[in-house]
């Protein structure tokens, strides 16, 4: 009996937890996935996959290569911010398609390269 009983409360605590038995949870997206995604529709096409810029278009407009040592010295958070909201050189601004906490983590997500 009391073996039933243990179950029965293990049952009613994961249920209240809100875990489900019947379907695997899936994670909720992070803010890197959500930023993955905007550098890949707007960034990307230029800087390439992996931001040296080594794409057709990124060669012929001689798109900033994210991954150089000395592009990073030079380029901090609030110069980036700067350059995604305004635009630089070919780059358009971004500051009609982006709110400022999405163009703060593409500041931050190209400087990972």
């Amino acid at each position: 009996m009391r073996f039933h009983a243990a179950k029965l409360l293990l049952l009613l605590f994961t249920l209240a937890a809100g875990v489900s038995l019947l379907r695997p949870a899936v994670a909720a997206p992070t803010v890197f996935d959500d930023t993955s995604a905007l550098y890949a529709k707007s960034c990307a096409a230029c800087h390439g996959g992996d931001g040296r810029g080594q794409t057709t278009k990124g060669k012929r407009l001689n798109a900033t290569d994210f991954t150089s040592a000395k592009w990073k010295a030079k380029a901090g958070e609030a110069k980036l911010i700067r350059s995604i909201t305004n635009g630089q050189g070919a780059m358009p601004d971004f500051k009609k398609t982006y709110d400022a906490e999405q163009i703060k983590a593409l500041a931050a997500y190209v400087r990972n390269f």
